[in-house]
């Protein structure tokens, strides 16, 4: 992607760093996937990678390319109040938050392995020797889907600064009880005490 953006020849030029980027992220992913969980294969990574290209930089600073020069007559603008590390704030949540429900599996709560009609075990693979599993894993507490909902009320109020109110909460729990009801979170209780949360 940096050569395409860059060119080739300046690619070359900052070798290091992609060197160093690249090379953690993968780094990462094979120890994270084969040692850690594979679920937390992408997050890790990410966070690990980053974190060594910011602490590489501050030591190897590459040659400035005037083609790509940032009017630093600019840097001194106050475009706004937020602080700068408020930033950070969405990513590190949401890293912990898919690090947590990760680790302690409450994403395989309700987990329900289903075989496809039609589909599961009718195809034979003869490259492993055995009959196609065609298996689609349900996950009804997966990690995007009811942490989508309290996120966003969380990032109107950080970055929007809209006052969190009680029309916002109560939209947030109704969006979480339609998605318990139609991922089956809640399906144990009876039709009569679903018609009363829906309401």
């Amino acid at each position: 992607m940096i050569a395409i953006y860059a060119g080739f020849r300046n690619m070359l030029r900052v070798w290091p760093v992609l060197l160093v980027s690249g090379g953690a992220f993968a780094l990462t992913q094979y120890v994270t996937s084969n040692y850690i969980s594979y679920a937390l294969t992408d997050v890790l990574s990410s966070l690990v990678s980053l974190i060594l290209t910011i602490a590489f930089l501050r030591i190897w600073k590459p040659a400035p390319d005037e083609r790509f020069a940032v009017d630093a007559g600019r840097l001194a603008e106050t475009r706004g109040t937020v602080p700068a590390a408020q930033g950070w704030i969405p990513w590190i949540v949401v890293s912990v938050v898919v690090i947590v429900w990760t680790v302690a599996n409450i994403f395989m709560i309700g987990d329900t392995k289903i075989a496809w009609p039609g589909l599961d075990k009718a195809v034979y693979i003869t490259l492993y020797n055995q009959p196609y599993g065609a298996i689609w894993d349900f996950q009804p507490r997966g990690t995007g889907t009811f942490v989508i909902p309290p996120f966003g009320i969380l990032w109107s109020a950080l970055f929007l600064h809209e006052r969190v109110s009680l029309v916002m909460l109560e939209g947030c729990a109704l969006v979480l009880v339609g998605t318990a009801l139609a991922t089956g979170a809640i399906r144990q209780l009876p039709f009569s005490e679903r018609r009363k949360l829906m309401r």
